[in-house]
């Protein structure tokens, strides 16, 4: 979690769009606009393509600020493994989409599947609150996701590595 919230490595300033989506590149840059409208209250500080060192796995980052907190929301493709549904996430139903909620260092993660990837939102509003922003981001994300975006993305299939404290690779801005 050192990238978004524990390192605090976001500007004070927002990015501008058009910044974002040239660092998003063009296979994401479309999903800033989904994150930008589904997240009231939120603005978007920074967008980047990150990795964990040692692992192939890319993960898209996009981190927000509103409602007195910083607030992430991650994507990566699945390369086809199930979701890490049991130790660390917990299954549950809410709206039209699976939601899996796990809390983390002191964070609370909602995460949800598409065809190809894994979303997660991430923050430290109550479990809650995280849940029910994600059951509003998820649905017009994951149709984002399915619709066309593709990344170049490795194999590693083991998601969970991210939210135990393995952001600390992401770009310092």
């Amino acid at each position: 979690l050192q990238c978004a919230i524990k390192g605090h490595n976001y500007p004070d300033i927002a990015n501008p769009p058009d910044q974002l989506r040239q660092k998003l590149g063009p296979q994401y840059a479309g999903l800033l606009e989904v994150v930008q409208q589904r997240l009231p209250g939120f603005e978007v500080l920074e967008a980047h393509v990150c990795s964990i060192p040692g692992s192939p796995r890319k993960y898209v980052h996009f981190i927000t600020r509103g409602r007195g907190t910083i607030l992430s929301v991650i994507v990566t493709r699945s390369e086809g493994a199930q979701f890490p549904n049991g130790k660390a996430f917990r299954a549950g139903a809410s709206g039209n989409v699976n939601l899996y909620e796990a809390h983390l260092k002191g964070m609370n993660a909602a995460g949800f599947e598409s065809k190809e990837y894994w979303g997660f939102v991430v923050s430290d509003l109550s479990p809650d609150t995280t849940m029910q922003i994600a059951d509003e981001l998820a649905p017009p994300l994951r149709a984002a996701l399915d619709s066309g975006s593709r990344s170049e993305a490795g194999d590693d299939p083991d998601a969970v590595s991210w939210a135990r404290g393995a952001w600390a690779s992401c770009p310092r801005v």
